[in-house]
């Protein structure tokens, strides 16, 4: 302060330059401390998505466990494979295989499109061992 008053004073220019110099090391450092605050911010956000998408993996993974003693219980025939009929039978009357379905976001007609693709050998069956 005491080179900038008497320079100020004598030379208008001088305080306008020291002025924007001041402006300019603030600006600075207001940005520092933001994008050290934003960092944070995205790290914490990254942090939370991913914790969200593992409790939804391992929920996904505790309904699919279920799904073995489900299909034991609506293989009528007791064979170790479940047809499509003994599927779509048990998928309008069985209400906990409808709860986990539900839960897996699995409709009557992705019902039919799975079953189709786990029939890998064609045979109209997909067994549940």
């Amino acid at each position: 302060g005491d080179c900038v008053i008497p320079l100020a004073t004598e030379h208008w220019l001088f305080f306008l330059f020291f002025g924007a110099g001041v402006v300019v090391v603030q600006l600075g450092l207001i940005n520092l401390i933001l994008t050290a605050i934003v960092d944070e911010a995205n790290h914490a956000h990254e942090s939370d998505t991913e914790m969200r998408c593992r409790q939804m993996q391992e929920r996904e993974q505790r309904q699919i466990r279920q799904l073995g003693p489900i299909f034991q219980s609506i293989d009528a025939d007791q064979s170790g494979a479940v047809t499509l009929e003994e599927l779509l039978v048990a998928f309008d009357t069985n209400a906990k295989l409808q709860n986990i379905l539900k839960l897996l976001h699995i409709d009557r007609r992705a019902l039919l499109d799975l079953f189709y693709l786990m029939d890998v050998d064609g045979s109209g069956t997909i067994n549940y061992d």
